[in-house]
């Protein structure tokens, strides 16, 4: 296999080499540096290193770094090019294996990823469920990356991560950085772990209760408690036992607060 032949991303994973020398370099040294406010210990994971455009910029965690690539030539264009020493790099697929335990993934890490877009929002959605307390760096498309900001219109998605992490868009990449170019221009973000909800099963059931409350985004939350299954007499019982209008919606200001409550109440009329 040739350099040459590698230089095509392929459609079916979602691949945009990321090409540009100084963009490669200001967002691994923004990642390097948040990995080292970290335990000198910590696991480091790159989703996707694709041709290794980024991990060749990680490879100083040496023994540390581990690398999830789902493209078996990716990973011997990888081997051929990049002198990895300490550093691995394994087959598999980094979003099905993070519902699964004891699995390619350490118990806590750091991680880092030219998240591919097709698959993008929902590892990031899924990461919070199932490895909450990782810290992370990651470029994702600049519409999905917006939608965490507090300043834009509440989402699911934006509300979700808002949950498990404190949250920062560092910079835009445009895209003509990439290769091949993609439509949309890109965004490096952060988190660091807030640590709420580290137990699965109230994981999983928050994030069903929150879709559901974003199902119809400009219904009241008791329009989409509907939506979720429960009865009007369980709805009214929520809203007068939390003192809250029947006609409220979700906002950035409340809609932790309201989720929390309704996590406890479903459980408590599950019982």
């Amino acid at each position: 296999m040739s350099i040459q032949e590698i230089e095509f991303a392929k459609k079916k994973f979602g691949q945009n080499f990321l090409v540009n020398k100084g963009m490669q370099t200001k967002i691994t040294n923004k990642f390097i540096e948040l990995v080292n406010t970290l335990d000198s210990t910590t696991q480091v994971i790159e989703i996707g290193p694709g041709r290794g455009d980024l991990s060749k910029y990680l490879l100083g965690f040496g023994d540390r770094l581990t690398m999830i690539e789902i493209d078996p030539e990716s990973i011997e264009y990888i081997e051929k090019t990049l002198d990895l020493g300490d550093s691995k790099i394994i087959l598999g697929d980094a979003y099905d294996q993070l519902s699964i335990q004891n699995n390619i993934y350490p118990t806590e890490f750091a991680l880092f990823s030219n998240l591919p877009f097709n698959v993008g929002s929902r590892i990031m959605v899924d990461l919070a469920i199932y490895r909450p307390n990782t810290y992370f760096g990651v470029i994702l498309q600049k519409e999905v990356a917006s939608k965490i900001k507090k300043s834009t219109n509440i989402t699911f998605f934006g509300a979700w991560l808002n949950l498990f992490w404190d949250l920062k868009v560092c910079f835009d990449v445009s895209k003509g950085n990439f290769s091949p170019s993609p439509r949309v221009t890109s965004s490096y973000i952060q988190g660091i772990p807030t640590g709420f909800l580290t137990d699965l099963s109230r994981s999983l059931l928050a994030k069903d209760i929150l879709k559901s409350l974003f199902a119809m985004p400009n219904k009241t939350i008791s329009n989409n408690l509907k939506k979720y299954g429960m009865n009007s007499q369980e709805i009214s019982k929520f809203f007068t036992d939390n003192k809250l209008d029947k006609n409220t919606r979700l906002e950035w200001g409340n809609y932790k607060e309201i989720l929390v409550k309704l996590i406890d109440y479903v459980e408590q009329i599950k019982k």
